[in-house]
């Protein structure tokens, strides 16, 4: 059984410890040791669905055998720079993929490393998933799409055949992106938009059909 810490403490940490103890309910592969919070604030939670609050990143700084965490921290910027801090300083930390059991994924298909992978999602063939991406609760991505690093698309978000989504995106809940288009990195989808054009680097768009509104 391996060791593994959670980095964060919020709901997508709360939701990523549900998906380790549905699968180790199957095959018991991983002890979550807790939750690592680099923002601990006073009168916070102290521990996270039972799992204790372990504290910052200075928790690491004495461990030197070989441990696993997850980066289960929904913001796509500050998931990269938590990963890179880490990989730069923990040499001993590994980052494993999860995927929940109940996901189809086709083996002709890629996930990158640190991926997480959520219950009901439905990833078809040929497909690049990057890694530290988070495909969240009944999303689906389709044929030849490929999803950049430290992306997420969050619940039910459908993503159709043939689409390219760039580096550190985010889509929101219930949107879809019509065949065939390309998101730029560092964008942001909002929730419930249908996408029928492309969508350049570092903006906010939204809407039905989606619009740009704004840049980051």
């Amino acid at each position: 059984m391996k060791q593994l810490v959670i980095l964060g403490a919020g709901g997508l940490a709360a939701e990523t410890i549900n998906l380790i103890e549905e699968n180790n309910a199957r095959c018991h592969e991983w002890e979550i040791l807790g939750c690592l919070n680099s923002r601990s604030e006073p009168n916070e939670p102290t521990h996270v669905l039972g799992y204790p609050i372990l504290g910052d990143d200075s928790w690491l700084d004495g461990h030197t055998e070989k441990l696993y965490a997850v980066c289960a921290v929904g913001n796509p910027h500050i998931r990269a720079q938590i990963i890179h801090r880490y990989r730069e300083h923990c040499p001993n930390v590994c980052f494993p993929t999860l995927i929940h059991h109940s996901a189809q994924i086709s083996r002709h298909s890629r996930i990158g490393m640190g991926a997480i992978i959520c219950s009901g999602v439905n990833i078809t063939v040929n497909t690049d998933i990057g890694a530290f991406s988070i495909i969240d609760l009944g999303s689906s991505v389709s044929h030849g799409s490929k999803i950049g690093s430290f992306s997420i698309l969050h619940p039910d978000s459908t993503v159709c055949g043939n689409v390219e989504i760039g580096n550190l995106v985010e889509i929101g809940a219930g949107s879809t992106i019509i065949q065939g288009l390309k998101i730029g990195g560092g964008s942001i989808i909002g929730a419930g938009s249908t996408v029928v054009r492309n969508v350049p680097e570092s903006v906010v768009a939204y809407g039905n059909p989606c619009r740009v509104m704004r840049d980051i």
